[in-house]
């Protein structure tokens, strides 16, 4: 094969039979097929929100950093550099305004 091919070959991800004729062929370790996986294509069940559970004032950065899967800390810090500023003082009362309640 050579360079080019290669770089312009288009690679797709492998099906669930694709993989199951894989473990069946290498064998799954004595473990079970629940073992393997399973991507989730729900796609939707991650929703902006304000936290019940994380929150100090109205629950914005608790619900940011859910959203986002990072720690509270980060958010709260970047909103109180952004408070000394009237924008987001203002962005952080719309927000809380705005945003369902987990």
């Amino acid at each position: 094969m050579s360079k080019e091919s290669f770089l312009t070959e288009q690679i797709h991800p492998i099906t669930c039979s694709q993989r199951l004729k894989i473990v069946q062929l290498l064998g799954n370790n004595g473990g079970s097929m629940s073992e393997i996986p399973t991507p989730d294509y729900s796609g939707g069940s991650k929703r902006l929100h304000r936290s019940r559970n994380d929150r100090m004032i109205m629950g914005v950065c608790g619900g940011i950093a859910e959203y986002f899967n990072i720690d509270s800390i980060i958010v709260r810090i970047l909103m109180f550099l952004l408070a000394f500023s009237i924008v987001g003082l203002l962005a952080y009362i719309v927000i809380g305004l705005i945003l369902p309640e987990e």
